[in-house]
């Protein structure tokens, strides 16, 4: 795996649809003197997810209010986003064909303002309005248990009772419950540790130039003591990057075989998965000039050329 950080703007090429082949999706690739690097995403179909059920919890303390459009010529990004991001989740990781939306950092109680079950068609076109209040702190325990403690608005049963559970949080603040939520989340990482609830996968994602990555990081690296990790973070820098971010979020928490193994066209290794399962998205180096790879899975093989 190359340790050095591509960007997309750096790609020589980002191919898909009629120059990638079953299973691939989409392939970018940087060619370099020497080097061939390569983001592989497989196409995961309609649905990624049986049996999961998901959320997203946007951020609506006061300082969102440039992103509901506050004022009256304000636009509102967050529904620019929200109308690709949830129908995303909902078609493509929840098995009710549907997320669970809410705002969190609010003034209501529990400062949460919660927006239902939206089913994928309806996120598609619903309005992501403004919060009828804002919030003047940015505390993230309460979102986190709404979706740990709370029962799912369309089934009625414990959110924590289904097979898994696949999270977003939105912010473009600092946590100033950040103790308590480290705490919390190892309480809950020990709890599917031992068995008593199901596993849940939670995403952060932060927007603007106030974020305190810091912190994210802190819960990505956060050490329970068990196996789990619950946190996986990512930092846009314009609200108009999350539709591509979170897509390659979920994608790549995403399992397509328990083992596998990605070679060149002479057949040597190039990347393996012994120790780790195969993502949906991942990367290595080819020689120079290489002019496909082979992804071998379950005593199948995919060839997949490189132009």
């Amino acid at each position: 795996m190359a340790t050095k950080t591509y960007k997309l703007e750096d790609s020589i090429e980002l191919l898909g649809d009629k120059l990638t082949h079953p299973p691939f999706g989409k392939l970018n690739v940087w060619k370099e003197p020497g080097n061939t690097h390569v983001k592989c995403y497989i196409d995961m179909g309609e649905r990624t997810f049986e049996q999961s059920v998901t959320g997203i919890a946007i951020d609506g303390s006061g300082s969102m209010q440039s992103q509901y459009g506050f004022g009256a010529f304000g636009k509102n990004r967050v529904k620019e986003i929200a109308q690709v991001m949830c129908p995303y989740i909902a078609s493509k990781a929840d098995r009710f064909d549907g997320t669970t939306l809410i705002y969190w950092a609010t003034a209501d109680p529990g400062e949460i303002e919660p927006h239902g079950f939206l089913e994928s068609a309806k996120a598609a076109t619903y309005s992501y309005p403004a919060p009828k209040n804002y919030g003047k702190k940015t505390n993230l325990l309460p979102a986190l248990k709404y979706f740990t403690e709370g029962k799912h608005p369309k089934s009625g049963q414990p959110f924590k009772n289904e097979e898994f559970g696949l999270f977003v949080f939105i912010t473009d603040g600092a946590f100033e419950d950040l103790d308590a939520v480290k705490q919390y989340s190892t309480l809950l990482a020990q709890e599917i540790e031992s068995g008593k609830r199901k596993p849940i996968k939670l995403i952060v994602i932060g927007l603007g130039d106030k974020i305190d990555e810091q912190q994210m990081s802190e819960l990505d690296d956060l050490d329970t003591g068990t196996e789990q990790d619950l946190y996986f973070h990512r930092i846009a820098v314009e609200m108009a990057d999350l539709s591509e971010i979170f897509t390659e979020l979920v994608n790549e928490n995403m399992v397509v075989a328990d083992n596998g193994v990605v070679r060149d066209s002479k057949g040597t290794e190039v990347l393996g998965f012994s120790d780790t399962k195969v993502p949906a998205v991942f990367e290595f180096d080819l020689p120079a000039g290489a002019t496909s790879f082979t992804l071998e899975v379950e005593k199948q093989k995919f060839t997949q050329a490189i132009p």
